[in-house]
């Protein structure tokens, strides 16, 4: 059998590394993007307007 070439090996290596640098950037940037719902409708289609919160503190009422 031919054996293939020794460079052979280096650009598949050096190509499985490109992409998982390229998914490590895509997902990195995914979680920083979820502090906005309204980016990730890329990902997940579109959504709705997400719900304001109402709690004690948020409707300017203090604690007991």
């Amino acid at each position: 059998m031919n054996k293939p070439p020794a460079g052979n090996n280096k650009v598949i290596l050096v190509i499985v590394l490109i992409v998982i640098a390229i998914l490590v950037y895509i997902m990195s940037d995914f979680h920083l993007s979820r502090e906005s719902p309204y980016q990730n409708e890329l990902f997940f289609g579109p959504i709705e307007k997400p719900v304001p919160e109402t709690s004690a503190t948020a409707a300017g009422k203090t604690k007991p």
